[in-house]
């Protein structure tokens, strides 16, 4: 077992200053929260929300998509045109984020950066 000390350069700041308030660079948690070994409380295990984010944008943004080019050259069909947009902007722009996110938790996992 490594010492406290040699872990805390990877982990945290590397300014010796000690503060309770530094993020840990593997798990983001404050260093409060990781034990008087310093191991992660997260332990690499990345949350499931951003991948059930990311496939829920992507199946809205399809959706709109589909309104969209379904609606385009009908007059009749103005809110369906104006509700494709709004669907295919906003699940384009949260399967992007969700995207983000998941590349920041790999990275962040695996200790590449």
């Amino acid at each position: 077992m490594s010492s406290p000390a040699t872990l805390d350069q990877r982990h945290f700041r590397a300014d010796g200053q000690l503060s309770n308030l530094d993020r840990c660079a593997r798990c983001g948690e404050l260093r409060s929260a990781h034990g008087q070994d310093w191991d992660c409380p997260a332990s690499g295990k990345p949350g499931r929300a951003p991948a059930i984010s990311f496939v829920v944008a992507s199946l809205v943004t399809v959706a709109g998509f589909i309104m969209l080019s379904t609606a385009s050259g009908l007059s009749s069909t103005r809110p369906l045109n104006t509700l494709g947009g709004i669907f295919f902007a906003g699940g384009l722009t949260i399967a992007v984020a969700a995207a983000v996110v998941i590349r920041k938790q790999r990275t962040v996992s695996t200790g590449d950066e």
